[in-house]
């Protein structure tokens, strides 16, 4: 039987990317920004990244339930980037790479909105590269930034409780 449609065609190294800048992207939000919401088609490409270990797993729990699955890069994911020639990716273990914990519910809840930003077509800096470009300290209370079409860029606060 012929399947209708256009074969759903995604960049791997796009993906591996936004997630290592983005530190973790849950499965909802990577099928926002590749699959147009189709949370089946982000599983099964997720499925393969995962089989492939460029990406590893944790759960994200809310009040002791569970939310999302959240991905985040492995050794092997940041060994591909640099292999593919992405700049500014070193290796790291995937120790290094794992979200901490108790930093899960910030990661999230920034990337829901970076998400919703970068579907409307501006484009996210995060706070590393806010910082660095800034020149402000690491421990800085910016969240990251914005670059409008025109070419402004503003800096932002996150408050989660």
């Amino acid at each position: 039987m012929k399947k209708r449609g256009r074969p759903m065609v995604y960049n791997e190294v796009e993906i591996l990317k936004e997630i290592h800048r983005l530190k973790a992207l849950t499965v909802n939000q990577i099928a926002q920004l590749y699959f147009n919401g189709k949370i089946e088609n982000a599983y099964k490409k997720i499925k393969k990244m995962e089989e492939k270990h460029y990406i590893d797993s944790t759960i994200h729990f809310v009040q002791g339930r569970r939310q999302n699955k959240v991905l985040h890069l492995t050794k092997l994911g940041s060994e591909r980037l640099v292999s593919e020639g992405v700049k500014g990716i070193r290796v790291k273990t995937t120790t290094e790479l794992k979200p901490d914990r108790s930093l899960l519910h910030y990661i999230v809840s920034v990337n829901d909105v970076f998400v919703r930003l970068m579907k409307a077509g501006i484009s996210v800096i995060d706070s590393r590269e806010w910082k660095a470009r800034h020149g402000m300290n690491r421990t800085a209370r910016a969240r990251g930034g914005v670059k409008l079409k025109n070419g402004d860029e503003y800096g932002w606060l996150l408050h989660v409780h």
